[in-house]
């Protein structure tokens, strides 16, 4: 196993990656682990907010993303540049009940053991910029409805009456 040390890049929020190894060949792919540990804020990155559900004035919780336009490197490890394009697979732990939404369909669903909790693994998407990958968790309910170019119309559950 090679050595990996890494600094941080003085005046710039940018780290490097250093592998000393003899066994590195040009071209070859590298798998490389990194713990992260990301936090929530108020309204970039991955962020937390309440609203009030119009038919029965409950308040609910949802969680949301907003990574422009270099708040994905607050979320996950990445180059957060716009020049790379790269295929994200997101894979999501939520409560049970909630539903999550993203760029790509959910490829599987399963439940955890403790059966409160459901991990849904999306699609990879297609080589995109990491600020455009997108992500809501709530008790969301929504209407699809295919059109003749196959494009997907969504509303709200209170809204379905102005999809046309």
């Amino acid at each position: 196993m090679p050595e990996v040390t890494w600094k941080r890049v003085k005046m710039q929020p940018k780290v490097e990656i250093d592998l000393h190894s003899d066994d590195l060949e040009p071209g070859a792919n590298l798998l490389i682990n990194i713990t992260f540990r990301g936090e929530m804020y108020a309204t970039e990155g991955i962020f937390r907010r309440s609203y009030v559900h119009p038919l029965t004035m409950e308040t609910k919780w949802y969680v949301a993303t907003y990574l422009r336009p270099n708040y994905a490197r607050n979320v996950f490890p990445c180059f957060d540049e716009p020049a790379y394009k790269v295929p994200i697979a997101l894979s999501v732990i939520k409560p049970s009940q909630m539903k999550a939404v993203s760029n790509m369909p959910i490829g599987s669903s399963r439940r955890q053991r403790d059966a409160d909790s459901t991990i849904d693994c999306f699609l990879p998407t297609p080589p995109m910029s990491t600020y455009n990958l997108a992500l809501v968790v709530s008790e969301l309910t929504h209407f699809c409805s295919e059109t003749n170019d196959s494009a997907g119309k969504r509303a709200r559950g209170c809204k379905l009456n102005q999809l046309n």
